[in-house]
């Protein structure tokens, strides 16, 4: 079970990723906590991006522990994203977006890839 602690980081994650999604001309939707599915919605043009937030520390968790339990999460929204694919026109992209102590990490295409800082996501989108 996740502490009231660790929630906060979470949700304070979650918030900084939807601010940057914002500032780059993505309309934005944020689930709301322990609801089944991606943390957030982001729209730009034809694209929908389906972003997993974590963020962990070594204290917590293991990184590779990590990474595996982020890429089978990942795996799960395949359903939604067939379901976007067969119901609408938006290309849907999944990716994690994860803060593992003071890096950054992004998951896509099942590809890892470490980041320099924070706004280099925007390569990504």
């Amino acid at each position: 079970m996740i502490s009231k602690k660790g929630k906060n980081k979470g949700r304070q994650f979650e918030y900084k990723i939807r601010k940057f999604f914002i500032e780059n001309g993505c309309f934005v939707y944020v689930k709301g906590v322990s609801t089944p599915g991606p943390d957030i919605l982001a729209i730009k043009g034809n694209k929908v991006f389906l972003i997993e937030c974590k963020n962990y520390s070594s204290k917590t968790m293991k990184l590779d522990t990590l990474l595996k339990n982020t890429r089978l999460q990942i795996k799960e929204y395949e359903s939604i994203k067939n379901e976007i694919i067969q119901k609408t026109i938006l290309k849907p992209i999944l990716m994690a977006i994860i803060k593992y102590d003071k890096k950054y990490f992004l998951l896509k295409d099942d590809e890892i890839h470490l980041l320099k800082n924070f706004k280099e996501i925007k390569n990504f989108i």
